[in-house]
């Protein structure tokens, strides 16, 4: 389907693009992560051309391209892209905005795996206690949030004071 769809309408089409996200997802969830940082990589060239380096999607696409980039052990890749798309998203969407704070999210996660322990923890903290007050104490993107903090704590050697 999705050769058929690149065929005809193109890489830029919004449907293109829709599907090749799909699918590397997909790939993700299969750990064919060499796969999907490629097949993102041209999602990321695609949105970039017919969306902008600010369109909200762009920057969504740009933030899995890190986490794949985590996944792959690429950390220093990863946190470079990372840092553009939190600085990006914090310009354009504000810094309460669900995607902001999952993308800063992922730049924690990130610090932690390059021993930025203190670091990340701190960004955790600070995300969580946004995500409590804009999406809910239930909402999923903020239990991930409070998962997040527990393995900063982990990673500290610190117990959780609460």
């Amino acid at each position: 389907m999705r050769n058929f769809l690149c065929a005809r309408l193109g890489t830029d089409h919004p449907l293109s693009i829709g599907i090749t996200r799909l699918l590397v997802r997909t790939y993700i969830e299969l750990f064919r992560n060499k796969q999907a940082a490629e097949l993102q990589t041209q999602v990321l060239q695609a949105c970039l051309n017919s969306l902008g380096p600010d369109h909200p999607l762009t920057l969504k696409v740009k933030d899995t391209l890190a986490v794949i980039l985590l996944h792959r052990g690429q950390y220093y890749e990863a946190r470079k892209i990372s840092k553009e798309v939190v600085s990006d998203m914090k310009r354009v969407l504000g810094s309460d905005h669900e995607d902001t704070l999952i993308a800063r999210s992922n730049l924690g996660k990130v610090l932690s795996r390059l021993f930025s322990y203190r670091e990340a923890l701190e960004l955790h903290l600070d995300v969580l206690e946004r995500m409590n007050s804009t999406l809910g104490a239930t909402h999923l993107e903020t239990l991930g949030a409070k998962e997040n903090v527990a393995m900063a704590y982990l990673d500290v050697g610190e117990e959780k004071l609460e």
